[in-house]
């Protein structure tokens, strides 16, 4: 019969095993405070437990400071839950080196392999992307190990594959997808488990730059997603996206739109006043559906309810936070107007690029670097619908002024931006001079813009020859029209 010091540290041993399961049900309940005081108390009684049987005690603190890192991740404390993971690590590491016994699988092991997954977060937030790799293979191999943990093997795959997805190592964030997802279906894993798998492996094959094979996983997690609905309403339309975007690259803009209509039914029913964050997401989804049906489909015409939509909600944001959320306003107002001029309704699109154009030249005034970009694409535009209206004495304003920005803006602000570039401008602007009858004043840009296109054709750019015809046309109006002025 053992005894009673035996029966102590085997008591010892239950109730930070007991401990270590009730914080992990109070974490899954979101009451973060309580469970990380039961890992404080199973972590001191496993410190004091190390003074009379060190053996029956360490793997009891290695489970502890595993899933105090663990929770402290969950929390997005991460640069407390590092320092924890380490320690776990070593001291697994100790043990594992150490005489073999039965705590080695049942607590040593799976300790080890969750501290490494979340030393492998950790790092991935500090921006170590190789030490985040390294730990993350790491704890994959510990977890093949085992033989009964195929959740927690699939989530590690996970966590090696948001790794390697975030250093561009495509085949093998793939292989690392795939393999969780074969894993949770032949083992029968929770549907949320499977659900997520699927919804990962989608997205890595989609930022690869594999729309035709991302498709199939994001339409199965879409399924899986809408199983359980609504709890998981907000990733159901975050994938519908995904997959919008991967059937539009694959012109298959029908299928494409009905994504994209789905996942705004879905933001506008998850819509809270409350939560910016809602109005922002639903916003990000009108953007998507005035793409498809503008860019893909043509139909500018439907396109703008969405886009009037997307600008009432981040004008309703920036009454509160216009620091936030002016340029957001702004960039829709751009856009709205573009959309309007490439209907014809050219009063109303200038107007719209106007008001986004008094908004950026405020911001300028702060943040130059951003504001200024968009301004001169939102005057280019406002000039353009101006000319279109017979006004182009308001239109020449408008671009000498975005000629002006256009030069001190650097090449790295530009750079992903809308800014038009140089042609634009100088075309633009040569052929609304050469509208007023100023043909000495539009001969230098009309000649600019020829230079320019020209270089495009003699580098096999075919595209920019018709600009180019249209050019050299303009050019010989306006050397007849200063001819005959000079005679």
């Amino acid at each position: 019969m053992p005894g009673a010091e035996e029966e102590g540290e085997e008591s010892v041993a239950k109730l930070i095993t007991a401990l270590a399961a009730l914080a992990n049900r109070l974490h899954l309940a979101g009451r973060f405070a309580e469970a990380e005081n039961a890992l404080r108390e199973a972590v001191a009684l496993a410190r004091e437990g190390l003074r009379s049987d060190a053996a029956a005690c360490s793997p009891m603190l290695a489970l502890a400071w595993s899933e105090s890192a663990r929770l402290l991740t969950f929390q997005g404390r991460h640069e407390e839950a590092l320092p924890t993971a380490r320690s776990c690590v070593t001291l697994c590491r100790e043990l594992l080196g150490g005489p073999s016994t039965d705590d080695m699988e049942q607590f040593v092991v799976p300790s080890l392999a969750a501290a490494l997954e979340v030393e492998a977060q950790s790092l991935r937030v500090f921006g170590d992307l190789t030490g985040a790799r390294a730990a993350a293979r790491e704890a994959v191999e510990w977890w093949r190990s085992t033989t009964t943990r195929t959740a927690a093997l699939a989530a590690s795959l996970g966590c090696l594959g948001d790794v390697l997805t975030d250093l561009e190592a495509w085949p093998e964030a793939v292989s690392a997808r795939e393999e969780a997802v074969q894993l949770l279906r032949d083992r029968g894993g929770y549907p949320v488990d499977v659900a997520w798998a699927w919804r990962s492996l989608g997205q890595t094959l989609s930022r690869s730059g594999q729309p035709e094979r991302a498709v199939a996983p994001l339409r199965a997690a879409a399924e899986a997603f809408r199983e359980l609905h609504p709890v998981e309403a907000a990733t159901l339309a975050e994938i519908l996206e995904m997959l919008s975007d991967c059937l539009e690259a694959l012109r298959q803009e029908q299928e494409a739109l009905a994504a994209c209509e789905e996942a705004v039914r879905i933001r506008r029913d998850l819509l809270t006043p409350a939560d910016p964050a809602t109005s922002v997401a639903l916003v990000q989804a009108l953007y998507k559906i005035t793409n498809v049906l503008a860019v893909s489909l043509g139909r500018l015409d439907d396109a703008l309810a969405a886009m009037e939509e997307a600008v009432e909600l981040y004008r309703r944001l920036a009454e509160h936070d216009p620091a936030t959320y002016s340029r957001e306003v702004a960039w829709g107002l751009r856009h709205l107007g573009w959309c309007l001029i490439n209907v014809g309704r050219h009063e109303e699109g200038a107007a719209r690029c106007a008001e986004a154009a008094g908004i950026l030249r405020h911001l300028s005034l702060s943040a130059p670097e951003i504001a200024e970009p968009l301004l001169v694409r939102a005057m280019f535009d406002q000039a353009r619908a101006l000319g279109l209206l017979g006004r182009p004495l308001e239109g020449v304003g408008a671009l000498e002024e975005a000629m002006v920005i256009h030069e001190r803006v650097p090449y790295e602000a530009a750079m992903g931006s809308l800014m038009p570039d140089r042609l634009a401008l100088v075309s633009e602007l040569g052929a609304q001079l050469t509208a007023l009858g100023w043909f000495g004043h539009a001969l230098p840009y009309v000649e600019e813009a020829i230079d320019i296109l020209r270089a495009h054709v003699d580098r096999g750019a075919q595209e920019y020859r018709p600009a180019l015809k249209q050019a050299l046309s303009e050019l010989k109006r306006c050397r007849r029209a200063l001819t005959g002025a000079e005679n």
